[in-house]
């Protein structure tokens, strides 16, 4: 699987996604922006723990929540038993793999903070047309350049490309005859403490050094703010999503799809 975070990475981060995914009001402004009716299929690439496959069962007909982590599709289920909805099917597939190429079309397809680890970015996109029938939603992450990122990325090393994979992206759709919309969604993540913090901005990459540790903690210690609800934040909006959608133009059986 050509995946830039591999596998078990994600499995070891599943319990804590939850509870990271929750740190900002994305999911508010995302669903926001989705359009399903009641008789639609939906699926969701990179579902993770099902945020987002959850509220899409209660508004469709069916849901296909797909992810390459066991673990993301174990808490899911949890969640689908919770809430007691009988209209999600749980796939363990990469993506980025030809065996995804098995999944049926489905009325709307999403991917909402799942492509930009996957490294094929032109095979992921023409996999994703290739099966929506109406509408399409991808979110890729935007770097907001500020003082603090600036030494974060000193502290760690540069973080490259997060910026220029949102504009191949839509580049390469433009230049297939997809004239996509952007949106954007603003966010200020909330941590329980800098612990919290330094946990959440490193998991995906290697184990830190001490003295790495030491740095992003004092950094984070001189530059969070204290929230009423006793959480800490940012002393701004730390994150930036593209949200490019798409409608798939009426007139044929399948539409049009990416060459």
């Amino acid at each position: 699987m050509n995946n830039i975070i591999g596998v078990s990475r994600w499995d070891n981060a599943a319990g804590k996604l939850k509870h990271w995914m929750g740190n900002d009001d994305y999911f508010e402004q995302f669903v926001k922006k989705i359009k399903i009716r009641p008789s639609w299929t939906v699926l969701d690439i990179g579902c993770g723990p099902g945020d987002i496959s959850i509220w899409a069962a209660k508004r469709a007909k069916h849901v296909t929540s797909l992810d390459h982590s066991g673990k993301m599709l174990h808490f899911l289920k949890e969640n689908i038993s919770a809430e007691g909805l009988h209209n999600i099917s749980c796939v363990q597939c990469p993506w980025d793999n030809e065996k995804a190429d098995e999944i049926e079309m489905h009325d709307v397809v999403i991917a909402s903070r799942s492509i930009g680890s996957m490294v094929n970015k032109k095979e992921v996109l023409h996999r994703i047309d290739n099966h929506a029938r109406r509408y399409v939603y991808i979110t890729i992450g935007i770097k907001i350049e500020t003082p603090i990122t600036q030494s974060i990325q000193k502290i760690l090393g540069n973080e490259k490309g997060k910026s220029s994979r949102f504009i191949s992206v839509y580049n390469y759709l433009y230049k297939t005859g997809i004239r996509a919309k952007v949106d954007y969604i603003y966010g200020r993540s909330k941590f329980r403490d800098i612990n919290d913090v330094i946990e959440q901005r490193v998991w995906a990459r290697k184990k830190l050094t001490p003295l790495q540790e030491k740095l992003l903690f004092n950094l984070f210690s001189e530059n969070m703010i204290k929230r009423k609800d006793g959480l800490i934040s940012f002393p701004y909006d730390d994150l930036c999503w593209a949200l490019i959608s798409w409608q798939k133009p009426a007139g044929s059986k399948y539409y049009y799809s990416l060459k």
